[in-house]
């Protein structure tokens, strides 16, 4: 969707679920910094690599995969200490898990080391955050640290700022998808993390992620709600579609 009809359209949805919080980009701590522009190039080049060498060699794609997640734990953490966040206080963690930066510093740490085989969807969605990171707040540093990226992607990186709420609705619904995938391809303790956890917060925090969640309903429910289809499929479309809205609220 365009930009303009995704702003209207997240707009309409927050009216209609009442004083929710602002939509939440991954939020840029100390916006043209060097370490910060040098972390959002390393997840793009990571994400890169990873899914050039996944298909030559699946033991090396995995490394790649690691040190991506380890590149947006550095992210996350950096903005979480700035923030003044990374104590072992109560009210910390408390406004930790109701931040972008706190959500995926938990959802890395857990990838990194559970049993569960790389995650394109997650993936994804991690490289769109740091596309638009530096797009709309690094561009200067990171052009500054690789030249040539001027030349290669200075206007894809305008377009980028100018379709910024597209993309990241494009990223929460990655996150959505990541959470089904795990619950087939891993372990299903893992799953239900993602599920319980991560989505959980997202929705509540973030306004993208709602519309996300509306946008997929909508789409499905065209499928489920099509008079060929029968009852006691859309019934239990109508059951998972209530119980993770109210997993998400509650």
């Amino acid at each position: 969707p365009g930009d303009e009809n995704v702003k209207a359209n997240i707009a309409q949805l927050t009216a209609k679920l009442g004083n929710q919080p602002q939509p939440q980009a991954p939020p840029p701590a100390l916006a043209g910094s060097p370490i910060d522009a040098g972390l959002d190039l390393a997840i793009i080049i990571l994400t890169v690599m990873q899914v050039i060498t996944s298909i030559v060699s699946p033991q090396f794609a995995t490394i790649l995969y690691k040190a991506l997640l380890a590149a947006m734990i550095g992210r996350s953490g950096l903005i979480l200490q700035r923030q003044g966040l990374l104590r072992p206080q109560l009210q910390s963690l408390k406004t930790c898990v109701n931040q972008f930066a706190g959500q995926y510093l938990v959802l890395c740490l857990v990838l990194l080391f559970a049993p569960i085989q790389p995650m394109p969807t997650i993936m994804g969605a991690i490289a769109i955050y740091a596309v638009v990171d530096i797009a709309v707040a690094q561009k200067g540093a990171a052009i500054a640290m690789l030249p040539i990226l001027d030349r290669l992607a200075g206007a894809r990186l305008d377009s980028v700022r100018q379709n910024r709420d597209g993309l990241l609705v494009n990223a929460a619904v990655c996150e959505i998808a990541a959470a089904f995938i795990a619950l087939f391809t891993g372990s299903f303790i893992v799953g239900s993390l993602l599920l319980q956890f991560f989505l959980r917060f997202r929705y509540r925090s973030d306004s993208y992620s709602k519309y996300a969640w509306g946008y997929l309903a909508q789409m499905l429910g065209k499928v489920f709600y099509h008079p060929s289809c029968p009852a006691v499929i859309a019934g239990l479309f109508d059951k998972i579609k209530n119980g993770m809205h109210a997993m998400a609220t509650r």
